[in-house]
């Protein structure tokens, strides 16, 4: 829980620090490694999650169709990091918003007490 709580928090500074008129890259990329390694964390601890109250599979709920989702957009944002693309080419959205968005949306829509 805590994992996903900073990566949370980490987001949007990521996302700021590149955005506006004063860009910071290396803030950016602080901030960028901070989020991708607590939503590995986050998903990774999230497998070992069950509730056999709701509805399941298994103890598997709705909601760890986001762990493929989130290591899918890692995977993704890394391929681009590694191919060193530049975001004129290969947009943040790709990579940012695949595992940002779900992960605001899964808190909204499934809220764990």
């Amino acid at each position: 829980m805590s994992a996903a709580l900073g990566a949370l928090v980490l987001g949007p500074e990521a996302i700021w620090a590149r955005k506006g008129a004063t860009q910071r890259p290396r803030l950016h990329r602080a901030f960028g490694y901070g989020f991708a390694t607590l939503m590995l964390a986050a998903a990774i601890s999230s497998a070992f999650i069950g509730d056999y109250g709701l509805l399941n599979v298994h103890g598997y709920t709705p909601i760890h169709l986001l762990i493929p989702v989130t290591l899918l957009g890692l995977l993704n944002g890394f391929h681009a990091l590694r191919a060193q693309t530049s975001a004129l080419i290969a947009p943040p959205l790709l990579g940012d918003t695949t595992i940002y968005a779900p992960a605001q949306l899964a808190i909204a829509v499934f809220p764990y007490p």
